[in-house]
């Protein structure tokens, strides 16, 4: 196929990726929209598993953790997500990859439920968010089609590029002409004023899915260090682990004023456990700064203070931030839950437009939002040269 313009081969390529992309653009949007209030909503529709009844005194990890072992003997623990409220009930992940989902009150060490991960609505959103409801080749499906979409704005802002003086015009609505029209004024809006906001969760969306690949980049080319953590430990002869209280004991001093987030067990003899925490300032839900900790000793073995990264680092701990909106607190938030109902809107004009311009013209003005090809104003042929032969109806659909 031959193009005789790039405006040409943008409009083309805009409509195929449109029509075929968008789809998944409108759903993965829409679902990332709910998923920004995923807690909230995972909450108001399972009570039973992630409230509880807040006591006076004060809880016990050791004794939750070992309730778990002893009622799951055979699966094994991986993680321990810490409540973030006194409401709040303490989440296990067990399994060989975490899925099984335990909830225990931390105030009476009562399991209160379990579930896989990817269980009730908040789960099955954010499985098919993430994965596409196929696990890691879904995701990787995902990044190359974030890909697709970030040419989709960018073509679609190539066609939109007003003329020098046209600006105001380009953000006009005529919302009184035929439908055909007004579908291609409320697309060409909606479009440009929503072009950088959408790329934000689309572009960070893609670093999250290429995270290794982009890491790598910003920490080359604007500095680290790196979060290394140590992976090995030296087991003494005939040692037991120190208690998980001890972990968090000693994950405290490391970082003083850091909020504990989680505990991730060691699953193996040789593992440290690595304790994650959050500062105030830290606009990531879950913290980015680590302490590696010896599971016999309880001695702190690194601690990665997210206050002292490097520009890079920085850069990439920010992506998630961004994607979900918390790095501006709830106004981002609900700004990120608008912006994902843009997609579909773009989605719908786009598809009426390509349907109805495949419909067979009718000769109504109503219908085509033109006048009859060979007619001026008046119903009558124009005349060579006079002023009703070059006016152009108002109803008329630009051709970009």
């Amino acid at each position: 196929m031959r193009f005789a313009s790039v405006k040409q081969f943008c409009r083309v390529l805009h409509r195929v990726l449109g029509l075929s992309v968008g789809l998944w653009a409108a759903a993965i949007a829409l679902s990332g929209s709910l998923l920004v209030f995923s807690h909230e909503i995972d909450a108001a529709l399972n009570p039973h598993l992630l409230r509880v009844e807040v006591h006076a005194r004060a809880w016990n990890p050791d004794d939750a953790v070992a309730t778990v072992r002893q009622q799951f003997p055979h699966a094994p623990l991986v993680s321990m997500r810490l409540p973030r409220r006194d409401d709040e009930s303490l989440l296990f992940r067990m399994g060989k990859e975490g899925s099984e989902e335990v909830y225990l009150d931390p105030y009476t060490s009562r399991v209160l439920g379990t579930r896989d991960e990817h269980d009730g609505l908040v789960g099955f959103l954010r499985n098919f968010h993430v994965h596409l409801l196929a696990g890691e080749t879904g995701e990787t499906i995902s990044g190359y089609l974030a890909l697709l979409l970030i040419s989709i704005v960018a073509t679609g802002i190539a066609l939109w590029w007003p003329r020098r003086g046209r600006l105001a015009n380009t953000f006009k609505i005529r919302w009184r002409l035929p439908m055909l029209p007004r579908m291609y004024d409320l697309h060409r809006v909606a479009g440009a004023a929503s072009a950088l906001f959408l790329l934000v969760p689309v572009i960070t969306g893609t670093m999250l899915v290429f995270h290794q690949v982009t890491t790598s980049f910003l920490i080359t080319s604007l500095g680290g260090p790196t979060l290394s953590l140590p992976d090995k430990v030296t087991m003494p002869a005939e040692a037991s682990r120190e208690p998980v209280s001890a972990w968090l004991t000693s994950a405290r001093n490391a970082l003083p004023g850091a909020e504990l987030v989680s505990v991730k067990f060691p699953q193996t003899e040789a593992e440290p456990a690595v304790v994650r925490m959050r500062f105030p300032t830290n606009t990531h839900p879950n913290g980015r700064s680590f302490v590696a900790i010896d599971p016999y000793t309880s001695q702190v073995l690194h601690a990665h203070d997210w206050r002292q990264i490097g520009t890079g680092l920085g850069i990439s701990d920010y992506k998630y931030p961004l994607h979900i909106g918390t790095a501006f607190s709830l106004p981002g938030r609900l700004a990120v839950l608008l912006i994902g109902t843009v997609p579909l809107l773009l989605l719908a004009t786009g598809w009426y437009i390509w349907w109805r311009k495949r419909q067979p013209a009718t000769g109504s003005v109503m219908q085509t939002g033109r006048l009859p090809a060979r007619t001026g104003l008046t119903g009558k042929p124009p005349v060579a040269g006079s002023r009703t032969s070059s006016i152009r109806h108002p109803a008329s659909l630009p051709e970009d």
